[in-house]
């Protein structure tokens, strides 16, 4: 099992530099981490520069802490330092990912209260056709609600292990026991 376990880790390490590292630089270039076009620019900024560009330092340590600790064993390397930086980063792009969905709420209100104003128009004026347009366009709007909330939800189960593995002395006395943290992580992935 010990052999199976290296194996997965460094599996996960060669596909988080593939798939992390390269989908972080992506999302800061071209601002893709939105899903969607906001109107308040400041949600457009959040995911393109502090989260994505956390991720891409968070990767890059993690690795660097991952290669030292792991592959180049002659090397003297901090490891718990860069995997504790490392998570600071974490929590950079956790907090914001935070602050952007709370943008995002904020906007979705606004959005619905607009197109029930111009609902009532159309009901005042016996616009039927109008009517059920914007009725879908609030069902829709209406469905963002709940996935960002459910976000939120897995950012504040993700930040609590993050801080914890943030801290230098995680090894010698940490915020939350493993098995804490790995609660949380577990919550989080269902």
């Amino acid at each position: 099992l010990d052999d199976l376990h290296d194996g997965l880790n460094i599996f996960r390490y060669v596909l988080r530099i593939a798939y992390g590292l390269l989908f972080s630089l992506e999302g800061l270039r071209t601002g893709s981490w939105t899903e969607m076009a906001w109107d308040d620019p400041k949600i457009d900024m959040i995911y393109k520069y502090p989260m994505a560009g956390s991720m891409i330092c968070y990767f890059s340590l993690e690795h660097m802490a991952f290669t030292g600790g792991e592959m180049l064993e002659s090397v003297n390397v901090n490891v718990d330092w860069l995997a504790s930086m490392s998570c600071r980063f974490w929590c950079v792009c956790t907090v914001s990912e935070i602050w952007g969905c709370y943008l995002k709420l904020k906007e979705l209100e606004c959005e619905v209260t607009k197109l029930r104003e111009l609902q009532a128009e159309k009901k005042k004026n016996d616009d039927k056709e109008g009517f059920l347009q914007i009725e879908h366009e609030i069902e829709f709007w209406m469905k963002q609600v709940p996935l960002v909330k459910l976000q939120i939800l897995r950012d504040l189960l993700f930040i609590l292990p993050a801080l914890s593995w943030s801290l230098p002395t995680y090894h010698t006395s940490p915020l939350l026991s493993d098995f804490n943290s790995n609660c949380l992580l577990f919550m989080e992935s269902c």
